[in-house]
């Protein structure tokens, strides 16, 4: 996302995975253990994420939202949310729309001293299997365009681009184009 004085623009790509494909299992180069989170972790977000964001992630449970974590030992190395109702994607200021039997996976964070041991493929292989069994047919997520770490890990896990979208605001002003992935950026 780029910003300048009154003036925002960026572009997300869009990914999809249908659940009726095959799902292989990732793991991580080094041993976490990996469970859904619950309202009481959230003592354990402190230092990774602000007040703010988990004041946000408690209403989150409050929705029925899931949060996978990777621990090391009781400290957190990576969390993913799952979605199966409308979400706000607060950076591009979008609703994203989930339809019966979708679900949104978002806001996904490694902490930077556990980045590069393969904890964003593993993890959201875990949350592709509990999907499926939950009777998911589709996932999708949004990706910056210029996230290449986020990129190539969903591509590694089987995820496609779908579409891009770009917004464009200018002050008050916004305006989203939307287009069909179609290859290389």
């Amino acid at each position: 996302m780029r910003k300048t004085i009154g003036f925002i623009w960026g572009t997300e790509i869009i990914y999809e995975y249908l659940l009726k494909m095959p799902i292989e299992e990732i793991e991580p180069k080094i041993k976490f253990t990996i469970r859904a989170a619950v309202e009481d972790d959230l003592d354990k977000f402190k230092g990774i994420v602000n007040e703010r964001k988990i004041k946000l992630f408690r209403k989150r449970f409050k929705k029925d939202r899931i949060c996978f974590i990777a621990l090391d030992q009781e400290k957190i190395a990576y969390f993913g949310w799952i979605s199966f109702d409308d979400e706000y994607e607060s950076i591009f200021q979008i609703r994203v729309k989930v339809n019966d039997k979708e679900a949104y996976w978002f806001d996904c964070h490694t902490t930077p001293q556990y980045r590069h041991n393969g904890l964003h493929s593993a993890i959201t292989v875990k949350a592709l299997i509990y999907l499926k069994d939950k009777g998911c047919k589709k996932v999708f997520t949004h990706v910056m365009k210029d996230n290449s770490y986020s990129r190539k890990a969903f591509k590694k896990v089987g995820f496609k681009e779908k579409r891009m979208v770009t917004l464009i605001k200018l002050f008050n002003f916004k305006h989203y184009i939307y287009r069909d992935f179609k290859g290389k950026l």
